[in-house]
């Protein structure tokens, strides 16, 4: 007969807790005298049988150490109690819901290796070639119906890591997400970016039984209901230069189509919570593009590129504001703040290019700084920057950044620095910008973004944050060299004030003004150069 063993509401508690504690464990959860008093009131004091998937058994036998297996459900239950009535917890979309699992399969980024199917993990998960981490094993077990022989277990972070940098996917909980891996997409179907399927690995666990409803009931009133809440995840699409001027506008002309160069990345990009422009240029009324040279401004229809991408932020810290004179540069920034997009790193005066921006998406306050590195050095006085009641780009200073560093941490889960750093052609930093852009983590920053390069740079994870040296171009007419043509918009992940992914979209510019989205050889060329 299968053994039966009485348990009052607290033993039954315990178990229960336990349970869902090894389900979702995170540190920040309440105590188990607090679910205990909320069991206790829910469900008044009342005995209940559980039943759970053979899966957990392991772990309930060390609070259950004697088990007797007598029929073929056996292995498969676990009675806590004599009651006639019986509740199941179970590996089912069937019942009152309970808990929902996301798992994801990390990677190394790079440039070969972003997608894999359920197929290939499971075959990887049974020969050993992909691993999986301590906390998933025993849902990727009920998952893919495996057993426990077959799996290659990483225990600890150091084991997760050295996995990865040797080029091996490992499957892991969301909460164990890193950003200095990438989580890969399964089937063609991203879990952090614009898909039209949901995401595949998700394990949904519900209760069915006489007392269904209350279990859950309890459950959810001192444990959350899954492991990813979509709701407390923010994704920022960072973009590289914009200078609709010039060859952009003619084209422009050419086809009546001020919305042109946004058409080819605009329905992506509009879907980011937050979306950033480095605006290079103003855009006003009476503006006449040159056909060529260096100054440069841009007609205020084309605007419309920039709402139709769904602006939200717009870096000002561009050299080439001031081109028209203070009046154009103050008339853009209205027409800027007229279409709901927020500035910095530029201004209508000094204070407001110093200003650092904050915002708060989805209980996650983000802080944003930028800087016209490259013009600060020929002083403060210099046309392009701002200067007491003067509009132009903030200008650059150690102690200044330092300062605005200090602030913004401690106002904001998330700092953002941004540079107009010294324009170079080149997939790599300058010595002396990989020194600026790795003082600013080493002050506080979490992402420091180069927006004055006309082709991508390198990308690096340096101190647990994300540096992007050069972006590239956006919305610009460099169509002159296979380097300038090329950009790269990260596209980074945050879940509860922290950075848990970065993915990079890469682009091809076409038509002196569009950008398109590219993938393939394409894709992976460029990847290889700037994450080598």
């Amino acid at each position: 007969m299968t053994l039966k063993k009485q348990f009052g509401i607290t033993a039954l508690v315990s178990v229960i807790t336990t349970l869902f504690i090894f389900l979702v464990y995170s540190p920040a959860y309440v105590p188990i005298e607090s679910t205990v008093i909320s069991f206790s009131k829910i469900l008044q004091g009342k005995t209940i049988n559980i039943y759970a998937q053979k899966t957990i058994l392991p772990f309930l036998d060390s609070y259950i150490p004697e088990r007797e297996i007598a029929d073929t459900k056996a292995d498969t239950t676990y009675i806590l109690s004599t009651d006639n009535q019986s509740n199941s917890i179970t590996y089912s979309n069937k019942g009152t819901p309970l808990y929902t699992e996301t798992l994801i399969p990390a990677h190394k980024l790079s440039a070969s290796v972003e997608t894999i199917s359920l197929d290939e993990i499971k075959n990887g998960l049974s020969d050993g070639t992909i691993g999986v981490t301590s906390t998933a094993k025993e849902f990727t077990i009920d998952y893919f119906d495996l057993s426990t022989q077959v799996l290659t277990v990483y225990t600890s972070y150091k084991e997760i890591n050295t996995a990865i940098e040797n080029d091996q996917t490992v499957i892991m909980s969301w909460q164990e997400a890193n950003p200095q891996w990438a989580i890969l997409d399964i089937d063609q179907t991203s879990l952090l970016r614009p898909s039209e399927n949901p995401w595949p690995l998700t394990l949904a666990y519900s209760v069915q039984g006489p007392q269904a409803v209350e279990i859950a009931t309890a459950f959810h009133t001192v444990l959350p209901k899954t492991n990813f809440d979509h709701t407390k995840l923010t994704n920022v699409a960072v973009t590289g230069v914009t200078a609709i001027s010039r060859g952009v506008e003619y084209e422009i002309a050419r086809r009546n189509d001020p919305l042109y160069p946004a058409r080819g990345v605009m329905d992506i990009l509009s879907q980011a919570d937050i979306t950033h422009i480095n605006n290079e240029n103003p855009l006003f009324d009476s503006c006449i593009p040159e056909k060529e040279g260096i100054v440069l401004c841009g007609k205020t229809p084309s605007l419309i590129s920039l709402t139709a991408i769904g602006t939200d932020i717009v870096d000002l810290t561009g050299n080439h504001q001031n081109d028209y004179g203070y009046d154009a540069n103050l008339e853009s920034i209205n027409h800027l703040s007229q279409a709901g997009i927020e500035h910095f790193g530029g201004g209508i005066n000094q204070a407001d290019a110093e200003k650092i921006l904050y915002k708060t998406v989805n209980g996650t306050t983000f802080a944003f700084v930028g800087y016209n590195y490259f013009d600060s050095l020929n002083g403060p006085d210099y046309v392009s920057i701002a200067k007491d009641d003067q509009p132009g780009s903030n200008f650059y200073s150690e102690e200044k950044m330092a300062r605005d560093i200090l602030l913004a941490k401690q106002n904001a889960d998330i700092v953002f620095v941004h540079f107009q750093f010294i324009e170079t052609y080149q997939y790599f930093p300058l010595i002396e910008q990989e020194q600026v852009f790795r003082q600013a983590v080493d002050l506080g920053a979490d992402v420091v973004v180069g927006v004055q390069s006309h082709q991508p740079q390198t990308v690096e994870f340096y101190n647990g944050s994300a540096i992007f040296y050069g972006l590239g171009n956006l919305f610009f007419d460099q169509m002159w060299s296979r380097q300038t043509r090329q950009g790269i918009i990260p596209w980074l992940s945050f879940y509860e004030g922290k950075l848990v992914n970065r993915y990079l979209y890469t682009t091809l510019l076409y038509d002196y003004s569009q950008p398109r989205f590219t993938n393939g050889s394409e894709r992976s060329e460029l990847l290889s150069e700037i994450l080598n």
